[in-house]
């Protein structure tokens, strides 16, 4: 997807969510920096596992906020598309 139509889509998805019903978060929680290295390469596999998460719910979070830094990821790409294996990750 050329880089215009990624922001094209982002917006288009904000734009949906302001119209939609609100919704009320409480508490939550911050992953900053595991999905924000330069490439998809400097990503830690498993650093954050299903018992975390579990962890983080049972701490009484009804949000998780994980920053993912696309562009850095699809610009260390040859093609600038988003690598396969960042979908493998974040699964």
């Amino acid at each position: 997807m050329k880089r215009g139509a990624l922001y094209l889509c982002l917006l288009a998805a904000s734009a949906i969510a302001a119209v939609a019903a609100p919704v009320v978060f409480h508490k939550g929680v911050n992953l900053t920096g595991w999905l924000q290295g330069a490439d998809v390469g400097s990503v830690v596999p498993g650093a954050y596992t299903e018992q975390d998460f579990r962890d983080i719910r049972a701490l009484g979070c009804d949000v998780v906020r994980l920053p993912i830094n696309l562009n850095r990821m699809a610009r260390a790409n040859t093609d600038g598309k988003i690598p396969p294996r960042l979908f493998d990750l974040l699964d």
